[in-house]
């Protein structure tokens, strides 16, 4: 079973030690019922014990990976059964109406308030935590938490145009923020 949950969260496993692996990689029909069958092996654990299904940027998930928790969600209603999904606002691009039959909850994250976003960027940052540097990451991230990480991740390693200010090279040309 792990093996082919393996494959459904993008975590494969070698397949030397399992034939139905192999074979399943060589035929994408079987490999798609294996994972179909072992999911819902997993799931069955709702009825013995509460389960939590934690899915990560969901925006680059795939439509039967989306349709199997969906189903769960239907067939398990009721059950002590919680998926917390976490994705970018394309998420609802890729899947429009995710999960609004399912009785969904979504909390969208607005910006970080000024005094929230410098303390990330300080406490991130330390040794190069200089007060422009700080002023700098915290101004071209908009205080989106997202940028604000990766403009804090391009400063510490040293990715920035200097080690004192992040610059454009650190965030996507498409970035709404303004540089």
């Amino acid at each position: 079973m792990a093996g082919f949950l393996g494959e459904m969260t993008g975590t494969p496993f070698p397949d030397d030690e399992s034939a139905k692996l192999h074979a399943a990689r060589l035929d994408a029909r079987l490999m798609a019922d294996r994972i179909q069958s072992s999911f819902w092996q997993f799931i069955a654990e709702c009825g013995a014990q509460p389960v939590l299904l934690v899915l990560d940027d969901l925006h680059w998930g795939d439509l039967p990976s989306v349709r199997l928790v969906d189903a769960a969600l239907r067939d398990l209603a009721g059950k002590p059964l919680l998926v917390a999904a976490f994705g970018r606002p394309e998420v609802h691009d890729v899947f429009p109406k995710l999960w609004v039959e399912r009785g969904l909850s979504e909390i969208r994250l607005g910006e970080l308030t000024p005094w929230a976003a410098e303390e990330l960027a300080r406490s991130a940052l330390r040794d190069a935590a200089d007060p422009r540097t700080v002023a700098q990451v915290v101004e071209r991230a908009a205080r989106h938490p997202f940028f604000l990480e990766e403009r804090i991740r391009a400063v510490a390693e040293g990715r920035s145009r200097t080690r004192r200010a992040c610059g454009r090279s650190c965030m996507p040309s498409d970035s709404p923020v303004k540089t």
